[in-house]
Parts: structure tokens; sequence; C-alpha cells
């Protein structure tokens, strides 16, 4: 269409009341971004964001416009024995949780779980079903503050070799758990990660999906 249509859609919509409130509202979505987040945004707005690995209470509040999106992928491994592949850092000072990480930009979630599960275990995985999926608002140890999406996957080792080790960094140790037995040391919240696991064990024999035949998901 030509210059000359458009023109005239805008000069005929700028008559219309419910045109004009609308590019307001619209311009002032687009200005508000670039200003100082407490300058546009009522205190009543604010969210709170809790320290990673540290009491839900510890955190403080930040505006919306503040935070940044940052989704990821993570792993619910189980071997024939019915453990559960879990990693942790004291490099990081990270308690023990399951392999898995954020999503870089270009990357699905599925890329982003394959790539985090190698770097942190050394194992190549078939990804399975979604299990479960959540967020929250954290901050980072940068201080970053961020709406973190968790997606968590079934998974099964199809190669690569388990480094107990890890990386060095990401991960210093990785180790299957019995969680019928015993839960890993410094564990946040091992409430939820039981939920989580019945709730994978259900869908994995559902689906065949499990490497291990059980009458019981628990």
């Amino acid at each position: 269409m030509s210059l000359k249509f458009y023109l005239k859609v805008i000069q005929n919509s700028l008559h219309n009341p419910l045109f004009r409130a609308g590019a307001l509202h619209e311009t002032w979505d687009v200005l508000r971004q670039y200003l100082p987040a407490r300058l546009v945004t009522p205190r009543s707005q604010y969210v709170f964001c809790s320290y990673g690995g540290k009491s839900k209470q510890e955190g403080r509040w930040v505006p919306p416009l503040q935070l940044h999106f940052r989704p990821g992928a993570y792993a619910l491994i189980f071997d024939e024995q019915e453990r559960l592949l879990m990693v942790t850092s004291h490099i990081l000072a990270r308690h023990w949780y399951l392999p898995g990480g954020g999503l870089n930009k270009g990357e699905t979630l599925v890329e982003t779980l394959r790539r985090e599960v190698r770097e942190e275990t050394g194992l190549e995985i078939e990804v399975g079903p979604v299990v479960d999926a959540t967020d929250f608002f954290r901050l980072l140890p940068t201080g970053r503050p961020v709406q973190a999406q968790l997606h968590y996957y079934l998974a099964r080792p199809i190669g690569g070799k388990l480094q107990p080790q890890g990386n060095g960094f990401d991960s210093t140790a990785v180790n299957y758990f019995d969680l019928n037995e015993s839960m890993p040391p410094q564990l946040q919240s091992p409430e939820e990660l039981l939920k989580l696991v019945k709730r994978a064990r259900l869908i994995g024999q559902a689906l065949g999906f499990l490497p291990y035949s059980s009458d019981s998901p628990d």
C-alpha cells in the first residue's frame, strides 16, 4: 500500500478519541522503559526478590521494570536403581540441585538442557516430557534481579561419561541419590523436590520413559 494511504489512515484516526487515548498509553509504555524505574513505578507495584540459596525472607523489593527474564531448564534423570542425579558446586556456594541452567539467546529450552547437562555432568541426554514449570523472583549473586522461569523435564542418558567431579566450576560434585534412604546434604527445599520426583515418576511410568519398572511411584 502507498504512503498516501497510511497518511490518510493516521489523519482520520487522530480525530478518534479512543485512538488518541491508545496512542498516549502506548507512547507512555515505551517512554517509561527509558526512565529510572523507581520514578515511574508506584511502591505498591514493587516485587520481592529473594537471594538464591538463602531464606525466602532475605532479599529486597524492586520495581518490575528492573527485572530480567531468565528462562531455564532442569533435568530429572534416574538410574536403574531409581536414584536421582544431582549436582553441586562449592566454588559457587550452591546447594545440591538438579542439573540444568539458564537459557542463552538463540537456544530452545531443550537445547539449553542438553548443553547444561553435558557441561555439568558429562552426559549426553534424551529429553523427555515436561514434568512441571514454575516461576519466581530471584536476586543473582551479581545482584541482578530476575524473574526465573523454570521448566523441569524427564531425561535419560544416551551417551557421554559421568564426571563425578563435575566441570570444576558450575559443578564440583555429581552424584546419584536414593531419596528413600537419604536426602542430599544442604538441600534447600526437600519437600518440593520430593513432590517433583513423585510427579516425574508418575509421568515417566505412564509414558514408559523411565529406565526402571516400579509398581509404585513413591
